[in-house]
């Protein structure tokens, strides 16, 4: 059977044999394009598994007389791409995030010390907690719609 034909059988009933044959006929041409395109040998079979997802997906919408390698290339193609797009903003975000812990490596309340525990302790002294609050929390069971509407007044 052509790809077309094995295409058809698996859009119309999704013969598991049809899309295995299509899986084993294509396979070799979509991960080495993802490989080549990511440089990634783990990232490139990720690629492959998702283009082959997409085919399952959309192959009643496929037109039966575009060539199906084709598709494949181009759809391996733009999902390499936007993977690698992904990857690098990843990076970058966890570059920023390195920079932005070292800046803060000086500052006496990200180091943890006493000061930060200081801090905490000052805050918390000074800190009111309305009676009906102080009595939700010390009693979990109680719901806040129950304070809120007066219906529980113990502490």
């Amino acid at each position: 059977m052509n790809d077309n034909e094995l295409l058809t059988k698996f859009a119309d009933t999704k013969s598991d044999a049809a899309f295995r044959a299509l899986v084993e006929r294509h396979l070799p041409l979509v991960f080495g394009t993802a490989r080549r395109i990511t440089r990634d040998p783990a990232l490139a079979e990720d690629i492959a598994q998702t283009v082959f997802l997409l085919l399952a997906r959309k192959a009643r919408d496929l037109s039966r007389e575009s060539v199906l390698s084709g598709w494949f290339f181009r759809t391996t193609r733009f999902v390499s791409l936007r993977a690698l797009r992904s990857e690098y903003r990843r990076k970058n975000r966890e570059r920023i995030a390195v920079t932005m812990t070292l800046d803060n490596a000086s500052d006496p309340l990200w180091q943890g010390g006493s000061t930060a525990d200081a801090e905490c302790a000052r805050c918390a002294t000074n800190a009111t907690v309305p009676a009906t609050a102080s009595s939700t929390i010390m009693n979990p069971g109680v719901s806040l719609r129950a304070v809120a509407q007066g219906w529980f007044l113990g502490g």
